[in-house]
């Protein structure tokens, strides 16, 4: 199988924050080493994950949770050739930009019943200065997790737009 590897336009590379001291780069999103990891059930095969049962129960779980959503967020916004992965050389990362209509949009995957703000949201926020941040989860119900931080259940991400 021949694999793609998307390169990002040359002007992407650039370091774009604003912190003195902070080396925080974008880049297109490249999942597990490749874009044919953004299959999650490819991701399985290879894992040898046959079963739900093994999936839930698999290390691999997060990761393999998070190239899900962040698949099915792009796919419904149509969003393929704008999505970004961004990563501080602090560790600070967000898993998936996307801009649109001259505002910056901002998504963190999270397997958790109730995800809250973290180090890295924070950092996000402000060095993109990202106009809203979604925070994709397992659960049921959207709330609040600050002024422009929400929380968006992925079974509610068909009807999602920004």
């Amino acid at each position: 199988m021949e694999s793609r590897i998307k390169e990002p336009p040359s002007n992407s590379r650039r370091c774009r924050s604003r912190r003195p001291g902070s080396r925080g780069c974008r880049a297109r999103r490249k999942f597990a080493f490749l874009e044919n990891y953004r299959d999650t059930g490819l991701l399985h095969a290879l894992l040898g994950v046959r079963t739900e049962r093994e999936l839930l129960t698999h290390p691999s779980l997060g990761f393999s949770w998070e190239g899900f959503a962040v698949e099915q967020i792009i796919r419904r916004l149509e969003a393929d050739r704008d999505a970004y992965f961004y990563r501080t050389h602090g560790g600070a990362e967000l898993d998936l930009l996307i801009f649109r209509g001259g505002k910056r949009h901002g998504f963190e995957m999270k397997y958790a019943d109730a995800p809250t703000m973290t180090r890295s949201m924070w950092v996000a926020l402000e060095d993109l200065r990202l106009d809203s941040l979604w925070v994709v989860y397992p659960g049921k119900r959207s709330y609040r997790l600050s002024e422009r931080v929400a929380t968006l259940p992925l079974a509610t991400v068909s009807s999602f737009t920004l």
